[in-house]
């Protein structure tokens, strides 16, 4: 991989990662909803993961299509659970999403460090 790519990839991968930052923070806000909120909530939470696929479709242009499968299938995985309201397994996922995203970007980080880039 060339040094641009290797760039454009830890560079999208972090986007990645500061949206799932976000995701967490709405997540642990759901969690606590009233009962009558709730349905709201899972209506802004289905719009919060449609704008992340505006994230996903740059990134895939750059990422490994093995490292992107793995990161939408964690994505997917946490959308379910938020949808049949199964929060803890939202967390348990979103977690493993996380970790798939830092590998992601540790991998690129290095290729760059290798490179004398960072």
């Amino acid at each position: 991989m060339d040094k641009k790519a290797a760039n454009l990839a830890f560079h999208h991968s972090e986007r990645l990662k500061s949206n799932l930052f976000l995701i967490s923070a709405a997540l642990e806000r759901l969690a606590s909803l009233k009962p009558e909120e709730v349905a709201g909530g899972r209506e802004v939470s289905k719009a919060v993961f449609l704008a992340l696929g505006t994230e996903i479709n740059m990134a895939r242009r750059y990422v490994e299509p093995t490292d992107m499968s793995a990161i939408e299938t964690g994505l997917s995985g946490v959308e379910a659970a938020v949808q049949s309201q199964q929060y803890q397994e939202a967390r348990e996922q979103l977690g493993r999403t996380f970790s798939a995203v830092t590998s992601v970007s540790n991998k690129y980080i290095g290729l760059l460090m290798e490179e004398g880039l960072v």
